[in-house]
C-alpha cells in the first residue's frame, strides 16, 4: 500500500482500513482461479518432476484458497457475502480449507501426533469413486486423484472448488467494488 498523506500506519476508521479487505478479498479469489489453473497445467503436463511440481502448486493453492476465505470473513456483515461463504462451506468445507491449511503449515507437529487438531489429520472421503473398492485414509497433506476425482488432503474437491471459484467471482468483484464505492 502506498500512501502520501505521511501516515505510517493503516489505522482502524481509516478509509484504507476499511477497503483493503474487499480489495484482498478479490485479489485472493482471483489468484486462487489462476493457481488452480497453474496446478490444473502442473497436472496435465506430468512432466519428469510432476510430482514435485504438482505439490508446490498444490500448496499454493491450498494458501491461496485459505486467504480468500479469511478476507471474506473480515466483510462477512455484508448479507451478499454471507451467502456466498455459506455456498462454499455448502460445497467445499469451510473447516476442511482451514484443517488443510494448518495441517500442511503445521505438518512437523502433525506428523509427530500433536497438532490443534490431530483427531482429524486423516480424513476418510465419502464418496470415492467406484473403482475404489475400500475407501481410503487420506492425511492433511497428501491427495488423491483418480480420473476426474481429485481430492486435497482428503477433503476438498479440487473440481468442484474451481468450478465454485469461478461461479463466484464476477458477484464478489460487484459487490466489493460496490462496497468500496460507499467509502470513498
Amino acid at each position: 500500500m502506498i500512501r502520501f498523506d505521511g501516515k505510517s500506519e493503516v489505522e482502524e476508521g481509516d478509509w484504507l482500513y476499511e477497503i483493503v479487505p474487499f480489495n484482498n478479498c478479490v485479489d485472493f479469489l482471483q489468484g486462487t482461479i489462476f493457481q488452480g489453473n497453474r496446478l490444473l497445467d502442473s497436472i496435465k503436463s506430468r512432466r519428469d518432476s510432476f510430482f514435485n511440481l504438482t505439490k508446490l502448486e498444490e500448496e499454493f493453492f491450498v494458501f491461496a484458497l485459505d486467504r480468500t476465505i479469511f478476507y471474506m470473513k473480515m466483510i462477512k456483515n455484508i448479507p451478499e457475502i454471507v451467502n456466498i461463504l455459506k455456498k462454499i462451506d455448502n460445497t467445499i468445507g469451510l473447516e476442511a480449507i482451514k484443517d488443510i491449511r494448518d495441517m500442511r503449515t503445521h505438518v512437523d507437529e502433525y506428523k509427530k501426533g500433536k497438532g490443534r487438531v490431530k483427531e482429524r489429520f486423516f480424513a476418510t472421503p465419502e464418496n470415492t469413486p467406484p473403482l475404489l473398492k475400500n475407501k481410503p485414509s487420506i492425511d492433511a497433506t497428501s491427495s488423491i486423484m483418480i480420473n476426474d476425482w481429485y481430492l486435497i488432503g482428503g477433503r476438498v474437491d479440487f473440481y468442484k472448488t474451481m468450478e465454485v471459484l469461478q461461479e463466484i467471482l464476477p458477484f464478489v468483484e460487484k459487490v466489493c467494488q460496490a462496497e468500496k464505492m460507499k467509502l470513498l
